[in-house]
């Protein structure tokens, strides 16, 4: 087996635009995909959303997996009292 490292593809463009060619050729690159980054899972960007259409089988990582597990706890059997705070940080 190979590993493919790339730079960060936010320096590219069409990473934010989610352009499908740009996303048909990072696919190129890989047998299949597996996000396991939760906290950018909702962005429209290439290398996230666009590259499922071209890269088959795409699935959700361990991390996101315990990430999904934990939230849906908190949100359907809560302890109460319950306080959620939720944030973050785009750093460009």
């Amino acid at each position: 087996g190979q590993i493919v490292l790339l730079e960060n593809l936010r320096f590219h463009p069409e990473e934010e635009a989610n352009d499908p060619e740009f996303a048909r050729d990072l696919a190129r690159l890989g047998d299949c995909y597996v996000n396991d980054a939760f906290a950018t899972a909702h962005r429209a960007q290439a290398s996230i959303d666009a590259i499922t259409r071209f890269l088959q089988p795409a699935a959700a990582g361990l991390l996101m997996e315990r990430e999904l597990a934990a939230l849906g706890r908190i949100l359907e059997h809560p302890e109460r009292p319950l306080v959620a705070i939720l944030g973050g940080a785009k750093v460009s």
